[in-house]
């Protein structure tokens, strides 16, 4: 093809009558689904979010049992529950704790067994619903069965 039937042919091309776009053509509907979506990210970036996730607690943790220890602390979070802090050890103990939203079980959560002397503890708790656990039950525990444990209740909103 030789530049002056290029030319003729983009001439003749531009030439062409053409129908307006309808609502049922490809380009029309191109067009409002644009649109619709260019309105649909407008509102959801202005609107708030239906439901904010709460902010972190904090709760001090102090349980004995016998000459063992634990110290620390609880938080309680959107979807999880940790115990932190200090276990002194007599013998072998170990920590675990059952999570509730009011009177919903959620879940348990243990660290290892740690026997005579001071170790750092970091307990998660799962608490999978939206706005996490009200309320945790900690156990300081000795391992084997009827050997004994102390419990404490440690309450979000108290």
């Amino acid at each position: 093809m030789t530049t002056q039937e290029g030319t003729s042919l983009v001439s003749m091309l531009r030439s062409t009558p053409r129908p307006e776009p309808t609502a049922g053509s490809g380009t029309g509907r191109l067009r409002a689904a644009a649109a619709g979506a260019a309105a649909v990210v407008l509102v959801l970036a202005g609107a708030p979010s239906a439901m904010a996730a709460p902010e972190s607690v904090t709760k001090e943790l102090h349980v004995e049992y016998g000459a063992s220890v634990l110290h620390g602390t609880v938080t309680f979070s959107n979807r999880t529950v940790t115990i932190d802090g200090t276990l002194h050890a007599v013998g072998c103990r170990f920590i675990w704790g059952d999570s509730y939203a009011k009177n919903n079980y959620l879940g348990s959560g243990s660290s290892k067994q740690h026997c005579d002397k001071n170790h750092v503890i970091h307990v998660p708790v799962p608490a999978d619903v939206p706005g996490g656990a009200t309320l945790l039950k900690v156990f300081l525990d000795a391992p084997g069965a009827g050997q004994g444990h102390t419990e404490k209740w440690v309450y979000r909103d108290f």
